[in-house]
């Protein structure tokens, strides 16, 4: 994720959203 650019930038903005609405998603 982290060093990932396109990865980095979204978790970065969507760090809160990513455990809420795309924690499967992630997973």
């Amino acid at each position: 994720g982290k060093d990932d650019d396109e990865d980095d930038d979204d978790a970065d903005v969507n760090e809160v959203d990513i455990n809420i609405e795309s924690n499967s998603d992630k997973f």
